[in-house]
């Protein structure tokens, strides 16, 4: 930021906000880290905007991504010591991983990996969970993984990490 040296810190900022129906962002290769300041999220996306985050780290936001009323994809990217991975509402057509090539780690956040405030459920398929049983949700009561609320398609979760190569077994 060229003011000196600096140091990172949880709450440090307000993350990035895409917001409305014309408003689309493509994040690739990025991480957005220690975002909280302002009750925001490390990608906030509302109000029918469109985002599309791939290849990257969301690591020690309040919230990872905050989604509301929008749509996006998150692809190939690690979620991870966050409170909430992903928090949505109104965002059926956002989609997390969805097949082995797209699949991402989710994992060490303390309240959920990701909740999904309603009806229909949202496309979390084909990612890693912090363990290899899968997410912690009612409906799969031998995961152990980081927990789920309903509306979560977790199905045919993976039992590596997504960096880990693509030789690894498939649960469902």
């Amino acid at each position: 930021n060229g003011d000196g040296a600096t140091s990172a810190a949880p709450s440090g900022w307000a993350g990035i906000r895409v917001y409305g129906g014309s408003a689309s962002a493509h994040l690739e290769n990025v991480q957005i880290r220690y975002a909280a300041a302002g009750a925001q999220s490390g990608i906030s996306v509302e109000n029918g905007a469109y985002t599309e985050f791939r290849d990257g780290l969301l690591w020690n936001n309040s919230v990872g991504v905050n989604c509301s009323y929008s749509s996006g994809v998150l692809t190939n990217s690690e979620v991870t010591r966050n409170e909430f991975g992903l928090r949505l509402n109104n965002c059926a057509g956002f989609t997390i991983g969805g097949s082995l090539d797209t699949r991402n780690t989710l994992m060490a956040n303390t309240t959920q990996a990701v909740f999904n405030a309603s009806a229909p459920s949202v496309d979390a398929t084909y990612n890693y969970w912090g363990d290899r049983t899968g997410p912690r949700h009612a409906g799969n009561p031998s995961g152990v993984g980081d927990a789920v609320s309903d509306f979560v398609n977790f199905g045919f979760f993976v039992g590596l990490t997504a960096d880990a190569g693509l030789d690894q077994e498939v649960e469902s």
